[in-house]
């Protein structure tokens, strides 16, 4: 099921919105269903429990720096932490900003893979850990 969080909107601007869904949902081919087959596999055979895919994410930039990202994965986090032990995203190699945004919330890169000729970091956090202040 795919889920939308918008943040509050700021005097009628929409700050920012994140999206989840479930893995079946997408086609094999698609980077997110290689993402999690990345983590998967280097689990080396560990549970990972339910799995959903978080992202994208996207902040305007007039709200940058304002705390909208991290509201943003605060409700994603408390809406999935019922139904989902693991969020699971992937991150392009080149896209720098999003990498270091992946890493400043010490979210696990627990992947890298190849899809389309492109390489990614499967990030990956536990929503109810994250939604307790604890990613």
């Amino acid at each position: 099921m795919a889920q939308a969080s918008s943040s509050p909107t700021l005097r009628g601007n929409l700050p920012g919105f994140a999206i989840t869904s479930e893995p079946g949902w997408l086609p094999p081919q698609h980077p997110a269903a290689a993402a999690v087959a990345a983590v998967t596999k280097a689990a080396d055979g560990r549970d990972l429990g339910r799995i959903s895919l978080y992202g994208p994410v996207a902040v305007d930039e007039r709200f940058q720096g304002r705390g909208v990202l991290t509201r943003l994965l605060t409700a994603l986090s408390r809406a999935l932490a019922e139904d989902f032990d693991l969020a699971v995203a992937f991150v392009e190699t080149a896209n720098q900003r999003s990498l270091a945004v992946h890493r400043h919330y010490e979210m696990a890169e627990a992947a890298h893979f190849e899809a389309g000729g492109r390489t990614y970091v499967a990030f990956t956090f536990s929503p109810a850990a994250f939604a307790q202040g604890q990613s």
